[in-house]
């Protein structure tokens, strides 16, 4: 079976990287940016799902889910990610973009439960 490849951007380098380190461990096939303007470039049609980071430069992750949901119709599963946002602006914002969220810091196995609830086997890869 195709590995199921998930799209993650956030600025902190570090974070970057050991979120796809987990991803990698489980079996899927995490693809990293840093940049949302940079994944906004990316055709999202192979990906299960999006993990942004919320806080970020030049554009945060609310109008990165924004652009993606307004100019390309898309429906790939999406999740924020943040440890500065406010935990109830995480709550509304998930709401109104239908997204979910994961609060910074997080245990491996948490992040785990939100990408294979939000990204299934037999999701898009």
């Amino acid at each position: 079976m195709a590995k199921r490849r998930v799209l993650v951007v956030d600025d902190d380098h570090l974070q970057l990287a050991l979120i796809t380190e987990i991803l990698e461990g489980a079996g899927f096939e995490p693809v990293g940016l840093s940049s949302a303007i940079e994944a906004l470039r990316v055709d999202l049609s192979g990906y299960a799902m999006v993990l942004a980071d919320v806080e970020m430069p030049r554009m945060d992750g609310r109008a990165f889910i924004a652009a993606l949901r307004d100019t390309r119709q898309c429906d790939v599963p999406f999740a924020f990610i943040s440890g500065k946002a406010d935990p109830r602006m995480l709550v509304t914002d998930a709401i109104k973009y239908g997204a979910e969220f994961l609060a910074k810091p997080f245990e491996a196995h948490e992040l785990l439960e939100l990408v294979e609830r939000m990204a299934p086997e037999g999701s898009p890869s």
